[in-house]
């Protein structure tokens, strides 16, 4: 069987080309086809079907049309990240225990990273990336929004449309499910079983579905793309997710002052979040219990009282174990002992919990050196893409990716790096966009598909013999650097 998927999946490269597959991984890789396939009784290897899928055009580019391997700061950044990990990792006092979370930093992270900036050779490539990234949010915004309508929380919807609270048809009346579903019990949690992460994926999201409404040509492109978009923020408000909606927030005024977003786009996002607000009354009153936190007392909310003491128990396994930390995933085994040092609650629940922030959670995991790597990367990231918007055909695009990643960093300040496949997706694309403003593309010449598509992304630009004597000035993507 695993002869056969090969075979499929190199006739595919073959007749389709190696954009349509990139696509077609992507998409694959969001969904979490591979791990929900495991978990309905596939074999173990299934989840690594997707990265096979996407090495094979990262190979095809490289082997077969010999186009130059893109390595750049980004790539240096997540090797050296994850050669701190596995240092981390042999010089811990439980090897075994950091070695799962190891294998799967390099598996989705170092050769995921590798494969996708080395797939993605053209704008066209690109888009058809971000085109397969919205629609598989879509999807599951539908089903999402479908479970929400009908009430059916027992039925994932082949594992698309999870919840936090399962519903026990074996014990549950539908006055109980009832009740459920007013006070909120019931939280979306999409193909990952856990509804904050889930909001996090989805709120970063959102920038790449507006990109294609505003680049997309014609009225029922546009409208297309808008009703994705639309499913994907209302999967996001009925995780009832108060860091995803309070990071969000925060990272567009954020963005508004910087410049990087016009400012009168506030206004339109302020009046959709109010609709929200009225439409999924729930989340009102999940966002009221943020007040009681921070006024303390005797009616501050447990779970945000739980995540702070878990941020305070992670800062002192840093201080302990500054440098290499205790090991990739190994601060859940430390938690338990170290709470007691914050004097803080104990989270209810399970014993071993994790750090609710991302940086923390790194530092207690893989220290000072694992931490700072994850900075540079980001910061490059970051700064490429701020560079790459002064490209005129590259500005939509990096504005949204910009944002992507800026509101998944944000909505991390509340979590700690878990289905960190969809970071390393986030800034994969990123860095494609940032190879793409450097010139490091040395493919032939762009089809005429292609130049519709970098039209499609800047109407205003001028098209036919005016684009191809201003496509060497404006973007190096063919010829010589």
């Amino acid at each position: 069987m695993a002869l056969v998927l090969v075979a499929l999946l190199v006739a595919s490269l073959a007749l389709t080309g190696p954009d349509w597959v990139t696509a077609v991984a992507v998409g694959m890789l969001f969904l979490n086809v591979g791990v929900l396939a495991t978990l309905a009784g596939g074999s173990s290897i299934t989840p690594m079907l997707p990265y096979l899928l996407l090495l094979l055009p990262a190979l095809y580019q490289v082997l077969v049309n010999r186009a130059p391997v893109i390595w750049g700061w980004p790539m240096t950044a997540m090797l050296t990240f994850a050669l701190v990990a596995a240092l981390s990792t042999v010089v811990s006092s439980r090897p075994g225990d950091s070695f799962p979370t190891l294998v799967q930093w390099l598996l989705e992270g170092l050769i995921f990273f590798f494969a996708l900036t080395n797939s993605i050779r053209t704008l066209s490539a690109l888009r058809r990336c971000i085109q397969a990234l919205v629609v598989a949010g879509a999807v599951v915004g539908l089903f999402v929004a479908y479970q929400q309508r009908q009430g059916n929380f027992y039925d994932t919807y082949l594992g698309l449309a999870q919840v936090s609270a399962p519903y026990d048809i074996t014990s549950s009346s539908s006055s109980v499910l009832s009740d459920g579903v007013a006070d909120g019990s019931f939280r979306a949690a999409g193909m990952l079983g856990e509804p904050n992460f889930f909001a996090m994926v989805m709120t970063a999201l959102t920038p790449w579905a507006a990109y294609l409404v505003i680049t997309a040509r014609g009225l029922a492109r546009r409208m297309a793309w808008a009703i994705a978009g639309m499913l994907a923020s209302y999967a996001v408000f009925v995780t009832y997710s108060r860091g995803a909606l309070l990071a969000a927030g925060a990272v567009l005024v954020l963005l508004a002052l910087w410049g990087v977003l016009p400012r009168k786009a506030l206004i339109y996002l302020s009046a959709a979040g109010a609709l929200a607000v009225m439409a999924v009354p729930t989340l009102a009153d999940r966002l009221a219990t943020l007040g009681s936190l921070a006024g303390g007392g005797p009616s501050e909310d447990a779970s945000a009282a739980g995540r702070l003491s878990e941020v305070e128990a992670a800062w002192n396994v840093f201080a302990t174990h500054p440098f290499v930390g205790v090991g990739p995933g190994q601060f859940p085994l430390y938690y338990q002992r170290y709470v007691s040092l914050t004097g803080g609650s104990v989270h209810s629940g399970e014993g071993a919990r994790n750090a609710h922030n991302i940086v923390l959670g790194l530092a207690a995991d893989i220290g000072l050196l694992g931490l700072g790597a994850f900075v540079i990367l980001v910061t490059v990231v970051v700064v490429g893409l701020a560079r790459a918007r002064s490209h005129t055909r590259l500005r939509g695009v990096a504005t949204a990716a910009l944002v992507s990643v800026c509101f998944y960093l944000g909505c991390s300040a509340f979590l700690h790096l878990a289905y960190a496949r969809y970071l390393w997706l986030y800034l994969a694309l990123s860095t494609a966009i940032i190879s793409l403003a450097l010139g490091e593309d040395t493919t032939d010449p762009p089809t005429g598909s292609q130049l519709r598509d970098a039209e499609a992304e800047d109407p205003g630009a001028p098209s036919g013999p005016a684009r191809h004597r201003l496509q060497g000035a404006e973007l190096p993507l063919n010829g010589p650097r």
